[in-house]
């Protein structure tokens, strides 16, 4: 009688486990839009960003941080840990690395924790980038460093790296921009975070992607005093440098888990992993 119920319980796992197989999907375009309607209709959410790759624009980069750092050093609370704005060598391509815990709930209350990176000098390793479109009618954002009392104010049009992008908008906004020129291919599944993910990915060199997109913002959502720096970081993929992107899906969440731009050669160009996802879980209080 044991053995005939232990025989009905494996065959039951057995026929889950097939059921679990066949439902996962084929078609990249509908993996895509899947996660896009699903994500987009969280209230809230938060994740780790890990980043790390070449920067083949350092000149960029380097006044991106003299930006961000000058107009906080200048504030009287933060003079005397201003160090050098001049750390970011802007002469050459460079490998760099990233990470921070980042924030965002409906409409476009976002946070982020810069835990480390190499985008920014040491005064502002730690530091924590607060926007509140609700508050002082969205026209600033706060950059509080480890070492102050107190967030610095800075206007929504001076440089905020890639505080207001980091949202999952921007993603989708790409594959969207990418699928009006080719179409995305479903290479298989991989272990990303120790799940499966699918891997959707494009290949960004037959042809070559368009520059300047022509992208609705309006139809996201997004806060008017921010929509200049997602238009300029939305052609990211038209530079040349990166010939494929490759897009992670978790396959039981749908979340993206990681991005992936291989170079000509084949070589890794820079990799983005979204990990320690939690959705509809915060507050205005924790903004």
């Amino acid at each position: 009688m044991i053995k005939k119920a232990l025989s009905a319980a494996i065959i039951a796992v057995m026929i889950t486990s097939v059921a679990a197989c066949a439902q996962k999907l084929t078609d990249p375009k509908e993996i895509i839009k899947k996660s896009k309607d699903k994500v987009m209709g969280y209230k809230s959410y938060s994740y780790v960003i890990t980043s790390e790759g070449w920067d083949f624009d350092m000149e960029k980069t380097a006044e991106a941080t003299k930006s961000l750092t000058g107009e906080a050093s200048g504030n009287p609370l933060a003079k005397k840990y201003a160090g050098d704005v001049d750390q970011v060598d802007g002469s050459k391509p460079k490998w760099m690395t990233f990470q921070s815990e980042y924030e965002f709930m409906k409409p476009f209350l976002v946070q982020m924790l810069i835990v480390r990176s190499d985008y920014v000098p040491d005064m502002l390793q730690g530091a924590t980038m607060t926007y509140r479109p609700d508050k002082k009618k969205g026209n600033s954002w706060y950059i509080k460093p480890k070492v102050s009392p107190v967030g610095i104010p800075r206007g929504t049009e001076t440089e905020s790296g890639n505080f207001f992008y980091s949202t999952m908008h921007v993603n989708y906004m790409k594959m969207e921009f990418i699928m009006q020129d080719r179409l995305p291919v479903l290479e298989g599944i991989e272990k990303v975070n120790g799940k499966d993910a699918y891997k959707v990915t494009f290949d960004l060199m037959k042809p070559k992607l368009p520059k300047n997109p022509k992208v609705n913002y309006d139809a996201w959502g997004l806060p008017k005093q921010t929509i200049w720096v997602f238009e300029k970081n939305m052609d990211e993929f038209s530079d040349g440098h990166s010939a494929k992107v490759s897009y992670f899906f978790d396959v039981a969440t749908l979340h993206l888990v990681k991005l992936e731009t291989t170079q000509k050669n084949g070589e890794l160009h820079y990799r983005k992993v979204w990990s320690d996802w939690k959705t509809n879980h915060l507050t205005p209080k924790d903004f």
